[in-house]
């Protein structure tokens, strides 16, 4: 026996007892605070079982909610249809009423005879025990709704858990946090939006897989739609019923097209990357989520906040290993590695490429006249010139402070010299608003692959040959 069945069959007794001619149990959601019919046994041909109870509708049910009293009537109005909702106009004769609470505004228990003019203290108590039961079985029944509720979110916890510590990449985590967060919450579409701070533009990076592939592909102005203001303001925002007659009542853009009358969740995501986060949730329908609904996303805010954290602060450390601090290029090792890149892919694909070495000369003497600050900004400046003069593709790193690598990929022997060549004068093109009385010289030496060499064995040994031959000539 299910547990509807239970409080049908005790209505059914309950009216048995007392000789009711209609008994009700009505129970208060939590979420929209409506009383919504659980059981019910009548003699009515007129009774209307598919009513809810707005909690300001007024009337008898409300008022015993409401005020938590019990309402006993030994001769009630001769039209009940105006006192409870289940009665049509025309229900007539009733003699008696007895209306007790379920608990703290748990619920309604309402009985009603054509019999006798009320209901007798025997038959009084009789109903209140009965309200008594219906309200620990409704107890017990939170308690199993709610234990189920918890299983949920730890279920959706210790998957993301799994999944952050696991072999995927962020944008695969990212994509997952969504779709499981939007399952969570019974809603049609999820989004994860992304802006660089100081720009005006911001772009989806996760979404579910409804999203409508005109939206993938674009980028949204902040100052527009609903997704734009949470990443504005860095709040929260959630309206339980959007109003398609309000302009502001769109996502993305004024023509997106997503619906615009269901409810809308945006929750921004606080991280101190060069990026701005939040999340976002769409559903069709109107939509009111429970209180462990919203302590379960929130705690997976601050679960995805240490995430991005931990990413951002993982390319900063990697940044600092690979890219040299005063100028920003490749610092050597992480050169030498692209380098070793590049032979294998070219091995495998028969393609040329050239390595160079290029250095200024009488560098130290940079130092007697400046002071250490003012030689790396002329450091800053000299690697600024060289990548705006070499190809988009070519690589370019800082081997000492005063040498650079330079690797040509699919570049011939002619071809290389020809793109070299002018390097040499960037010494004494380069120059401060205090740096310009000394001059440069630039010193190079270059190998190509497979020309003069097929490993990196032979190509460095020669690159350096090749620039102490230059520094003697």
């Amino acid at each position: 026996m299910n547990e509807g069945n239970l409080y049908q069959a005790f209505i059914c007794f309950l009216c048995n007892i007392v000789d009711a001619y209609t008994a009700v149990l009505y129970v208060v959601d939590p979420k929209s605070r409506q009383l919504h019919l659980v059981a019910h046994h009548s003699l009515s041909k007129n009774f209307n079982n598919a009513l809810l109870v707005e909690p300001q509708q007024g009337g008898l049910l409300s008022q015993v909610s409401k005020l938590g009293q019990i309402i006993d009537l030994d001769k009630p109005p001769e039209d009940m249809a105006a006192k409870v909702p289940f009665y049509k106009p025309g229900e007539s004769y009733i003699k008696g009423v007895f209306a007790v609470p379920v608990g703290e505004g748990t619920g309604v228990l309402y009985v009603d005879t054509k019999k006798s003019w009320g209901f007798n203290e025997k038959e009084q108590k009789w109903i209140r025990e009965a309200a008594a039961l219906f309200h620990r079985v409704l107890q017990r029944d939170s308690s199993a709704d709610q234990r189920e509720s918890y299983a949920r979110i730890l279920e959706l916890w210790y998957h993301l858990d799994q999944a952050a510590f696991g072999e995927f990449s962020l944008d695969h985590f990212l994509r997952l946090v969504v779709d499981r967060c939007s399952q969570f919450l019974e809603v049609d579409y999820g989004f994860m939006t992304s802006c660089k701070k100081g720009e005006s533009r911001y772009r989806i990076v996760a979404a579910t897989s409804d999203l409508p592939p005109t939206l993938a592909r674009k980028s949204f102005q902040l100052q527009q739609g609903l997704v734009g203001w949470v990443l504005t303001n860095g709040k929260p925002l959630f309206i339980p019923r959007l109003n398609p007659d309000i302009p502001e009542h769109f996502l993305f853009l004024p023509g997106d097209p997503l619906p615009r009358k269901g409810a809308f969740w945006g929750l921004p995501i606080p991280t101190s990357s060069t990026h701005s986060f939040a999340l976002a949730f769409l559903g069709k329908e109107p939509i009111q989520w429970s209180p462990d609904d919203y302590y379960a996303i929130s705690h997976i805010l601050h679960f995805l906040h240490f995430i991005l954290e931990h990413h951002y602060w993982r390319e900063e450390c990697e940044r600092l290993q690979t890219y040299d601090l005063a100028t920003g290029l490749y610092n050597a090792m992480a050169f030498e590695a692209s380098v070793e890149d590049v032979l294998t892919a070219s091995m495998e694909d028969s393609t040329p490429f050239t390595l160079a070495l290029l250095q200024f000369e009488p560098w130290q003497l940079l130092y007697i006249h400046y002071s250490p600050y003012e030689v790396r900004q002329w450091q800053h400046l000299l690697a600024m010139k060289l990548g705006k003069s070499l190809p988009p593709d070519a690589l370019l790193g800082q081997m000492t402070e005063n040498r650079f690598g330079v690797l040509l990929p699919a570049t011939t022997p002619r071809e290389a010299d020809n793109c070299l060549a002018p390097l040499r004068s960037l010494g004494k093109q380069v120059s401060t608003r205090h740096i310009k009385a000394i001059s440069l010289q630039g010193y190079l030496g270059r190998a190509s692959f497979p020309q003069e060499g097929v490993r990196s064995e032979e190509l460095w040994p020669l690159v350096y040959q090749r620039l102490y031959e230059a520094f003697e000539s």
